[in-house]
C-alpha cells in the first residue's frame, strides 16, 4: 500500500505510484465541530465562503488562460478552538484563525494569492521582515517556516507598530 511505502522510506516502493507534485492553493479549514462547537459553526462557514470565492477565481483564472488554482477543503482539528474559525495555507504555511466574516476572508485570501505570484524564497522573506497587511495581522497565528525567535520579533513589531 501508500502508507506502507511512505513508511519504508523507499523510493522503489513509491515507484509503483503515479506521485504528482500538489500545485496551487490549497486551503485547509478545521470544520470538526464533534471536537468543539466553534469549529463547527465558524469553520463551516469559513469553507462556505472560500468554497464560493475558489469558485469565482478559478472560473476567471481558467477563462483569463491561468493556471492559478484553489482548493479549500474541510479538515479536523487543527488546534486552538478558541481561534475558531481556522486555516492552515499550503504552500505559504500561514496559520489564520478568528475567521468571523466573509470581509476577514477575502483579505486573507488576497494576501495569500498574492504570494502565490512571488518565488517561495521572497514569500519567506516578506515574513521575516515583517510586511504583513494590517488587514490581515489580527487573524494571522504564524507561519510553519518561520523559527520561533523569528515569529516572536514578527509579533512584537507588529504589536508596536499598531
Amino acid at each position: 500500500s501508500l502508507l506502507s511505502a511512505l513508511c519504508t522510506d523507499s523510493t522503489h516502493s513509491l515507484q509503483q505510484y503515479d506521485i504528482v507534485p500538489l500545485t496551487g492553493l490549497h486551503l485547509f479549514v478545521c470544520i470538526h465541530g464533534t471536537r468543539d462547537k466553534r469549529c463547527g459553526e465558524h469553520g463551516t462557514a469559513v469553507k462556505r465562503w472560500l468554497d464560493e470565492l475558489a469558485s469565482e477565481l478559478n472560473l476567471k483564472a481558467t477563462q483569463e488562460g491561468q493556471n492559478t488554482r484553489i482548493h479549500v477543503y474541510g479538515c479536523s482539528h487543527v488546534g486552538g478552538h478558541e481561534f475558531a474559525g481556522n486555516l492552515v495555507a499550503y504552500p505559504s504555511g500561514n496559520w489564520f484563525g478568528a475567521l468571523k466574516t466573509k470581509e476577514t476572508v477575502n483579505n486573507v485570501l488576497a494576501y495569500l494569492l498574492s504570494l502565490q505570484t512571488t518565488n517561495s524564497e521572497s514569500a519567506g522573506q516578506q515574513h521575516r521582515y515583517g510586511q504583513l497587511p494590517h488587514t490581515i495581522l489580527p487573524n494571522w497565528r504564524g507561519a510553519m517556516n518561520l523559527s520561533k525567535e523569528e515569529h516572536s520579533k514578527l509579533v512584537l513589531q507588529h504589536s508596536q507598530s499598531t
